[in-house]
């Protein structure tokens, strides 16, 4: 693709025009995905995971008083659940990712480039290399979830054979952990295992969605991108967010402090990503 050369006056006022459309764009759009989808999507993923370690845990229960060993009554029930797992993972990553894709090409409508040649195959989810991508990123999301499951579990047995519990005291104590992953409070924003899922996986399509457009723009339109850290401003942003923010306005490839290129820097975190055009206020 041809790079966008301001050659005369009309084209420079042209290209002014249109980076001044897409920084108002990306700032827009993360304020509406952030009050809108993001809040849906968690709502989304928060019920589906609740139903999906209800289901776990009555698989696992169901298999021990049938006689099943617990590693293979806990394999048998993550197996029962992955394709469900995965795909509420990857409709959310799909939205997103298709809400910032489909947006800001239409602010390059006016740009004869644009016009002549069409949205770049990139970003375009129908690109079976994109899709892909897409349920290979679900699918380790999926891994990392369920391998804290099989941590959790594991921690329980132990304490069960150092304390010898009785085989009705371990399932109850395997029961109660399930339930505390849909119902308990591990942190202060968040209500319990399937919430704190909710929250992560949300920020991490969402991020992704958003780095994964400033790329394109960046790479496909051959503008420079800057990006901003944005914390919440309250008494409860941790020290290393709050050293991202500090930053400033960096380089679209630069890593932020803490190491990250985007958010979030842990499960649970609220920040989000600002971006920009290069020099545009």
């Amino acid at each position: 693709m041809a790079n966008l050369i301001p050659a005369t006056i009309n084209d420079r006022l042209r290209l002014k025009k249109v980076i001044q459309a897409l920084s108002k764009f990306l700032k827009d759009s993360d304020r509406i995905v952030q009050l809108q989808t993001k809040y849906d999507f968690e709502r989304y993923i928060d019920a589906s995971f609740k139903r999906i370690f209800d289901k776990q845990g009555e698989s696992v229960i169901r298999q021990l008083n049938a006689g099943t060993d617990i590693d293979t009554a806990l394999n048998n029930a993550l197996k029962l659940t992955e394709k469900e797992s995965v795909s509420v993972i990857l409709t959310v990553w799909r939205v997103m990712i298709a809400y910032a894709i489909d947006k800001f090409p239409k602010q390059f409508l006016e740009s004869e480039q644009v016009e002549h040649e069409g949205i770049p195959e990139s970003f375009r989810l129908d690109n079976p290399k994109a899709m892909q991508r897409l349920r290979a990123v679900a699918a380790k999301r999926i891994t990392k979830i369920n391998q804290v499951t099989k941590e959790r579990i594991k921690e329980i047995i132990v304490e069960a054979k150092d304390k010898g519990y009785s085989s009705d005291k371990l399932s109850k104590s395997i029961q109660d952990e399930f339930a505390q992953m849909s119902i308990g409070k591990p942190q202060l924003h968040i209500q319990s295992r399937a919430h704190l899922i909710a929250i992560t996986e949300t920020a991490e399509a969402y991020g992704y969605a958003n780095k994964f457009s400033a790329d394109e723009i960046q790479d496909e339109i051959n503008m420079p991108m800057e990006k901003f850290w944005q914390t919440q401003e309250d008494d409860r942003v941790s020290e290393g967010c709050q050293e991202n923010q500090d930053a400033g306005w960096i380089d679209l490839n630069e890593l932020f402090p803490s190491g990250h290129d985007r958010e979030p820097r842990f499960p649970g975190c609220r920040c989000t990503v600002l971006y920009r055009v290069a020099g545009a206020e």
